[in-house]
Parts: structure tokens; sequence; C-alpha cells
């Protein structure tokens, strides 16, 4: 009987780390997680933590002896492998579809859709993200707030923070009053806000 393995994975652009979850399951029971994060030196960003998930997740078959049905929701992760195809010129690609190819008995590559009905899909996300979040050794907060980059998971705290002070107070040019007090004058905290 085939073991059945969901994975995922994440990227922060700021650290350029990624992180990848791979989550054992039998029907409901989570049997084994991998998690870890990573520097990304390929240049392959977010691709990079969903198919170290996979290849991670076809090891842990692999050394196990058995077969398994892995899930991704990464389109370009399993279309690789569905087609047997790599078009990007960056080693990585090539290197993760020869290691597939060589270890077909291991598995069965399934796509599922991410943030979808899958517990198992949703375990994994959250999994990956937990991770690339989390504090290292001496407790360096990993996500620090960065005012120049609109992907900062601090920025968006902040502002939200703020904002809640803000709409205690009902008067109309209230959100405009916002924008100004929070951009102060840069232009992706606008975007950040306009995306509210």
């Amino acid at each position: 009987m085939a073991i059945e393995i969901y994975t995922d994975g994440s990227y922060d652009p700021r650290t350029k780390q990624f992180s990848y979850a791979v989550i054992v399951m039998n029907g409901e029971e989570v049997i084994d997680t991998i998690v870890d994060k990573q520097l990304d030196t390929t240049g392959a960003c977010q691709h990079m933590g969903e198919i170290t998930a996979i290849i991670e997740a076809v090891k842990y078959a692999r050394e196990k002896d058995c077969k398994s049905i892995i899930f991704t929701d990464s389109t370009h992760a399993f279309n690789i492998v569905d087609r047997g195809i790599v078009k990007s010129k960056r080693p990585v690609y090539k290197e993760y579809l020869n290691f597939m190819n060589e270890n077909k008995q291991y598995y069965e590559l399934d796509y599922v859709e991410g943030h979808g009905n899958s517990n198992g899909n949703k375990l994994a996300n959250k999994e990956a993200q937990k991770i690339l979040n989390s504090y290292d050794a001496e407790g360096e907060d990993k996500i620090p707030f960065c005012e120049d980059h609109f992907h900062c998971k601090g920025a968006y705290i902040k502002i939200i923070d703020k904002l809640l002070e803000l709409i205690e107070d009902e008067h109309m040019g209230m959100r405009n009053e916002a924008i100004k007090i929070l951009s102060k004058d840069n232009d992706k905290f606008k975007y950040i806000l306009k995306r509210f």
C-alpha cells in the first residue's frame, strides 16, 4: 500500500531563503513531518522550496522502500515531471527531473489545488510558512520590519495595527490620512494600502 505525502514550499525574497515541508499521512493522521529552510543559491526562488519538498518526499519513500503518492500544489514542479521537459536554463530543474526519473519506482506525483480542501496540503503550507518565519538560535527574528519592501510581513502587521487605530475615527478622510501617515512618501506603502 502506498503512503500519502503532502509537500509544499515557501520563499522569502528579502532573505533569499526558501523553506519546505513534507507531511506523511495515513488518512487524517500525521505519521511524520520533515521541515527545513535554506539559502537559495540557484535563483529558483519559490520553486526551490517546492521541488526540494518533492525530492525529500521521494527520499523518504526510498528509505522506507515503499511506493508513495506525493501531492504538490506547484504546477511548475508537477509539469516538469509529468511532461519530462525542462525549459529553464537553470541546472537545478534538470537535476530535479533527473532525480525523479531515477526514482520512479518510489512515487506517483499528483497535483492538488493549493489552499483548497486538502487538509494535508493545508498542513504542509502551514509548516513551510512556520519554519520560514521561525527564529534562529540566538532569537533574532528572521522577518524583521523592512520599510523598503512591500512583501515584508512586518510591514503588513505594522500597517494593519495603525489602520485599526485610525478606523475607530469614522471621519471620511481618515483613509487618506492613513495613507499620508504611513506612506512617508513611499510608493510601496501606498501600494500595500490599496491592496486592503
